[in-house]
């Protein structure tokens, strides 16, 4: 069986990335809200390369509110219907900023 760098290896009851040690930090994504529904829980955000990834409140970290045009910071988890963002915050730049 051969692996190749998007499969995940299983540790514990938890899942790295196979270029990714328990020790080492996850890498920090950049991205924007694209759509966001507060009834649901649920938004979309693009990435820095254009690809959507989906967004729940339950991965948002304490006291994070979404906005569609919010620039956040969040880790990647694989899920069962794709990726998803985890550990979700704000930006420090754009908590200040001005919608128009």
């Amino acid at each position: 069986m051969e692996f190749n760098k998007h499969q995940l290896t299983l540790s514990k009851r938890r899942c790295f990335p196979i270029n990714q040690t328990k020790n080492q930090k996850p890498t920090r994504n950049k991205g924007v809200v694209q759509y966001w529904n507060e009834q649901k829980g649920y938004g979309i955000i693009e990435n820095d390369d254009g690809r959507d990834i989906h967004v729940y409140k339950n991965d948002l970290d304490f006291l994070t509110l979404l906005d569609t045009g919010d620039e956040i910071e969040y880790e990647i988890k694989n899920s069962k219907h794709g990726p998803k963002a985890v550990h979700v915050k704000m930006i420090k730049d754009s908590l200040f900023s001005t919608k128009s």
